[in-house]
């Protein structure tokens, strides 16, 4: 069946992975199917490029990829950003160091278009999100000061993140970074908050992708679940959610399809197929 009308945009975690953190064989061979239809696929994540593409070994993705939370724009074949947006650093170097001297239990990260950098301590590190967040390395923030920032992230759980966020706005911080929270099922409780350049998003990611000449004359479908893809899931032309999502989620979704252990993914295919 032609699909050439259509382009997908999966979230990762929670949505294209599974809790293993893997693209199971089936979820591979349907999205294989839809792209050699003509369809083009692509991810819309959080994640920093390198370790984002390293989640999907084995996924055809042939359309320009929503990475950084919206940050930037990636070509994948062509190993190119197509659109990247930076960060004012004083803003999110004044949160990230305090943090760090006051909560060394919260895992703090620096993202550059080309690295993801630890400035909170090895020995705090937590083993499995530093596993899952490679390839890394450790660094203080006043020594990576002339670096181009895209992102910075917290991990942590309880009252520590919650302690960070009210610092960020009593000091007006939130001012001059956009604050997104995500979730993780790392740890039970575990939670992200992050730190992207100023009014940016996956859904003004979405917008700008529509200008591209691969996405021309193309309907994008999105898949998410949580409160970071809701404006990505708004500016799609078809929005999808996994059982498993937020009840926020799901409430704007056109279709809720199977949870993320279930290849929700071949469900919104066999859908899309269906609205041709």
């Amino acid at each position: 069946m032609d699909c050439r009308e259509w382009a997908l945009y999966c979230d990762l975690d929670g949505s294209l992975l599974n809790s293993f953190g893997e693209v199971t064989k089936k979820s591979r061979q349907a999205i294989r199917a839809f792209v050699e239809d003509g369809g083009l696929f692509g991810l819309c994540t959080g994640r920093a490029t390198q370790n984002a593409f390293s989640r999907v070994a084995g996924v055809e993705i042939n359309a320009p990829s929503i990475v950084f939370n919206g940050a930037a724009v990636y070509d994948y074949a062509q190993k190119t950003y197509l659109r990247l947006h930076l960060m004012d650093k004083m803003a999110p170097m004044q949160a990230a160091k305090w943090s760090v001297e006051r909560f060394p239990e919260i895992d703090v990260q620096v993202y550059t278009p080309d690295e993801i950098i630890y400035v909170s301590a090895r020995d705090h590190a937590d083993a499995v999100f530093l596993s899952i967040h490679q390839p890394c390395r450790f660094a203080q923030a006043e020594d990576i000061r002339d670096l181009d920032w895209v992102k910075c992230l917290l991990y942590g759980k309880g009252e520590a993140l919650a302690q960070v966020e009210r610092y960020i706005i009593e000091n007006g911080l939130d001012a001059r970074m956009g604050l997104v929270h995500s979730s993780t099922d790392i740890a039970d409780g575990a939670k992200y908050l992050e730190f992207v350049p100023l009014h940016t998003s996956k859904g003004t990611a979405v917008e700008l992708l529509r200008g591209l000449d691969a996405l021309q004359g193309r309907r994008i479908a999105g898949f998410g679940d949580y409160y970071n893809d809701i404006d990505f899931l708004q500016a799609a032309d078809y929005a999808f959610a996994p059982r498993t999502g937020i009840q926020e989620v799901k409430d704007i979704a056109y279709k809720v399809v199977s949870g993320n252990n279930e290849n929700p993914v071949c469900d919104i295919l066999r859908e899309l197929r269906n609205l041709a």
